[in-house]
């Protein structure tokens, strides 16, 4: 009922945001979401699992598949005013309940500890997103004393759109512990992390990191863990309205066509909705597409392009 009524709510900001010209700041979440949303945050006899999920927001590709033509633009800024209203309007209750879920007890993977982590772990995210000193000093503190990998991703990734000493801190100190116990796997998920990180320069963070000691492109786990992430995760950024983002896409497909086809015909799969799209991306994936059709060589590659154009 929950993911019903913000998928309505969030549609209902995308068509507000198209009406008035795309203009982010003019945008109103409906009172009635917030009120749900907030006797959901405080319903202390729900189960902690089943009040995180509830509070989750739709992604984004779930909101894409109500609409015809899909507009990036609109759907981002829906899900970025949605979330920030929800955190301002409710920051004493997220705070409250972030608290009264920390517990001393050691680490244990059972149905109380997975349900209050799950939930605490949304509180945080939600408390992230205004970007306030204090609410990045707590994920920063949740980031420093985590006692389980569960806490510590949710700590980074909260901290991972914030630029600053806190994000820097924590994107240096999960690295270097990774490196120090070579658990590749962990690794692969502080690129992943980096990679969905929802910042004007997550491409430009993605082409870098390509460039880290620790990526291997020739590592499938590896590729997928940064570009791939960043295609299927980053919709911010990978439609960006440029196109830069399509071209990078594109550029890894051919390049990787000749190392590992399976590889390179799931990354370009990325374009299949690319008719879905309004017009101005239309004719930018397309392109890529054309791109890919005509320098790769393998066949899965060539097939994935082949179909999306027909």
């Amino acid at each position: 009922a929950s993911q019903r009524l913000y998928t309505k709510a969030l549609l209902g900001l995308v068509a507000a945001y198209q009406a008035n010209g795309g203009d982010k700041d003019a945008l109103s979440l409906d009172p009635s979401v917030c009120a749900a949303f907030g006797a959901t945050l405080t319903a202390d006899g729900l189960d902690p699992s089943l009040r995180a999920y509830s509070l989750a927001l739709p992604d984004f590709s779930t909101i894409a598949q109500e609409m015809a033509p899909i507009d990036a633009d609109a759907i981002c800024a829906a899900m970025g005013v949605a979330r920030k209203t929800l955190a301002t309007e409710h920051k004493a209750a997220l705070l409250e309940t972030y608290h009264s879920l920390a517990t001393d007890e050691p680490y244990a993977v059972n149905e109380e500890q997975v349900g209050a982590r799950r939930l605490r772990n949304m509180c945080l995210g939600y408390l992230a997103k205004l970007k306030e000193e204090e609410t990045t000093s707590l994920c920063l503190e949740q980031f420093r004393s985590a006692g389980s990998m569960t806490d510590s991703v949710a700590a980074l990734s909260a901290l991972a759109p914030i630029p600053g000493a806190a994000r820097d801190e924590a994107i240096g100190t999960f690295y270097a512990r990774a490196k120090a116990k070579n658990e590749l796997l962990v690794i692969n998920k502080w690129f992943s992390v980096q990679a969905m990180a929802d910042t004007p320069q997550a491409l430009d963070d993605v082409k870098a990191l390509m460039g880290h000691e620790a990526f291997d492109a020739g590592n499938p786990n590896c590729f997928r863990a940064l570009v791939s992430t960043f295609a299927a995760g980053n919709p911010a950024a990978f439609h960006a309205k440029d196109g830069s983002a399509y071209e990078f896409i594109a550029d890894q497909v051919i390049a990787l066509d000749k190392r590992n086809p399976q590889v390179a015909a799931r990354l370009a799969s990325s374009f299949n909705t690319w008719r879905r799209h309004t017009e101005e991306r239309q004719a930018l994936m397309k392109a890529q597409l054309e791109r890919i059709k005509a320098e790769a060589t393998s066949k899965d590659t060539l097939e994935i392009a082949s179909r999306s154009l027909a």
